[in-house]
């Protein structure tokens, strides 16, 4: 398993070093046609039905990302879980995992 961390900025834009890790995701892909690839999002705060409308966007914002610069987009999944804890504001990440076909 690869896990790929900030993708994104604060704005939901991906970061200027996505493109490069994301080309290793997709030469990984077509290096091993039985891997996956899952894109997991976790968005934070005190109201937990918008963390995780922001979790699934962000997930979404990813695999899009990810199909974008090639492959199949049978072989990607998007995932998105909000992060709350007591209502306060935790890390929000969006990690691209690579997972074993089988």
């Amino acid at each position: 398993v690869l896990s790929l961390r900030a993708l994104f900025d604060a704005r939901g834009a991906l970061v200027p070093t996505a493109n490069g890790r994301l080309a290793v995701v997709v030469q990984a892909l077509r290096t091993h046609p039985a891997m996956r690839a899952r894109v997991e999002a976790f968005v934070g705060g005190a109201d937990a039905a918008r963390a995780q409308r922001a979790a699934g966007e962000r997930a979404r914002a990813g695999l899009d990302a990810l199909v974008a610069r090639g492959g199949d987009a049978a072989r990607r999944e998007a995932e998105g879980r909000s992060r709350v804890d007591g209502g306060e504001r935790s890390e929000d990440v969006v990690e691209v995992v690579l997972l074993a076909g089988g």
